[in-house]
């Protein structure tokens, strides 16, 4: 049976000795994190799917909190795709800046027009980015840090600066992967609500902690996520340390009105950029001159719930290769989706 953490909650606060006490712990994140954590990492089965339910619970009240916040910024874009689809797939997704050369050429000189792609996605015709503060503490900051140090410690033989959820899984200590899960969660809230979309349709890709020093290649690459992938629609970069003007590490967009670059925005520990994946936002992040920069980037997919009559025609009735391409990216998830999920497909 499923656990409904808020009724549990409730509950154990009604028949608290000191209901004022329990009542902040049941909407304090980091108790909720807590409590999760001994329940998830113990081996009382019977407590995993109330610990599960206070992991989600924790995120909500975090991404609550982290919405409240006034933004450092927030700018509503035209979204964009490329007018040519055949020349967004001869050039190359990340073009190399190089100091005194014209970068006319590349994903900069692209010819674009109105509207989004979204691959096999139900985008809305809303982008923008937006910048928050305090998204995450600056003891989970360091957790996460010190994870990603030690799992590339342990995984040298790579010779990456990335520590992917499988990673971390494999050398990282349980309680810390715990909490790269839960932050990974957090942003997934926020591109929702960035996207304005319901949660269910936030499909996480690729999430990463990511780190750049001055000897990293990726370092000053100008890109889009969504031509880097089709299937990115929505991305998020968190910051987990602290860089300026002289240490380097910024991130910058460009402005297709004005064919410039906007001002860079440079990391502080917490500060989450929330952005829509299109040509809208390519983006650069400039070399690391001083120590090292680490982060935490995801993306997302923007899938709906099954159209049920169109996977009937396409998967059942299909009579071209398109139907049945349509079919297989959605067949697999109307077949596994729970019960409670198949009755809320349209």
């Amino acid at each position: 049976p499923s656990v409904s953490a808020s009724e549990t909650l409730a509950t154990w606060v009604s028949s608290c000795a000191d209901s004022e006490r329990c009542s902040f712990c049941a909407e304090d994140a980091l108790w909720l994190f807590l409590m999760a954590q001994e329940a998830l990492l113990g081996q009382d089965q019977s407590k995993w799917p109330l610990g599960l339910a206070l992991l989600q619970k924790s995120s909500t009240v975090t991404t609550e909190v982290s919405a409240l916040r006034r933004a450092v910024l927030e700018e509503e874009l035209p979204c964009l795709r490329p007018l040519d689809a055949q020349q967004s797939l001869r050039t190359d997704a990340n073009t190399k800046i190089i100091p005194g050369e014209s970068n006319a050429t590349g994903i900069l000189g692209m010819l674009l027009q109105p509207g989004r792609r979204c691959t096999d996605g139900a985008c809305p015709q809303r982008c923008g980015l937006t910048i928050l503060d305090g998204v995450v503490e600056a003891w989970e900051a360091t957790a996460l840090v010190n994870l990603g140090e030690h799992v590339v410690s342990q995984n040298a033989k790579q010779g990456e600066g990335t520590v992917d959820l499988q990673l971390s899984a494999r050398y990282g200590d349980r309680g810390s992967h715990l909490l790269l899960q839960l932050v990974v969660e957090r942003l997934r809230r926020l591109l929702a609500r960035q996207a304005q979309v319901p949660l269910a349709w936030v499909r996480i890709r690729h999430a990463f902690l990511s780190k750049i020093d001055n000897a990293s290649p990726e370092a000053a690459t100008i890109h889009c996520d969504e031509h880097s992938s089709a299937h990115y629609h929505f991305s998020a970069v968190l910051w987990l340390t602290e860089h300026g003007p002289d240490s380097g590490g910024a991130l910058r967009f460009w402005d297709a009105t004005t064919a410039d670059w906007k001002g860079p925005m440079f990391p502080r520990i917490g500060r989450v950029a929330l952005f829509s994946s299109g040509w809208e936002n390519i983006h650069q992040v400039m070399p690391v001159r001083h120590g090292v920069r680490w982060s935490l980037p995801i993306f997302a997919s923007i899938r709906a719930p099954v159209d049920k009559l169109q996977l009937v025609q396409n998967c059942f009735q299909a009579n071209s290769s398109w139907q049945w391409q349509h079919c297989s990216a959605v067949l697999e998830d109307f077949m596994n989706a729970p019960e409670e999920e198949g009755r809320a497909l349209r």
